[in-house]
């Protein structure tokens, strides 16, 4: 396959993720980057050329949560090749992986640190008010700030305590509200 034709299928891809599997932008976008970073340093679909490719990733010694990222990228786009019968079999699938990273715990905030971030917009104004109100619910909740930015009144039960969010990849979910 010339890698014209990858360009192409790159961009069908793309577009199959977008309208078939209702992919975020941002999905789009880092699969996007993925896969041009491929093409530009090898765009070889042999196992033999994707555990080059690796190798190279891992020689310029990004993290291991980047290199996996990058393989479950070229993995999907070879997935999707497969079934458009444009590839017999994944040869990602025929590379060993990388380990997975360690999983790390989040930093935690301290009680006085949290008070800060929460007391830093003013309570004078009608803006400071707001401001405290929704970085109480992001906080209390555990919201993401798109999440709290695409919300609307009408999604907000005061009366049972819940709001409908709609967060990553447009899943809604109820999610209780603090006093």
């Amino acid at each position: 396959m010339q890698p014209l034709d990858l360009r192409q299928q790159i961009t069908e891809y793309l577009a199959y993720l977008r309208s078939e599997r209702g992919s975020s932008e941002n999905t789009v976008a880092a699969y996007r980057r993925d896969l041009r970073q491929w093409i530009s340093a090898s765009a070889d679909l042999s196992p033999d050329g994707v555990e080059r490719y690796l190798a190279r990733l891992r020689s310029e010694r990004l993290s291991d949560a980047s290199i996996a990222r990058k393989r479950a990228s070229l993995s999907s786009f070879c997935r999707y090749l497969v079934g458009e019968s444009a590839l017999a079999v994944n040869p990602v699938a025929l590379v060993e992986g990388v380990t997975r990273p360690a999983f790390r715990l989040p930093h935690v905030l301290s009680k006085t640190q949290v008070a800060r971030l929460l007391n830093a917009p003013s309570a004078k104004t009608d803006r400071g008010k707001r401001d405290r109100a929704l970085m109480a619910l992001m906080y209390a909740s555990g919201l993401r700030v798109s999440e709290v930015a695409t919300l609307r009144a009408g999604e907000v039960d005061l009366g049972k305590g819940f709001l409908r969010v709609r967060g990553k990849g447009g899943k809604e979910r109820l999610v209780p509200v603090s006093e």
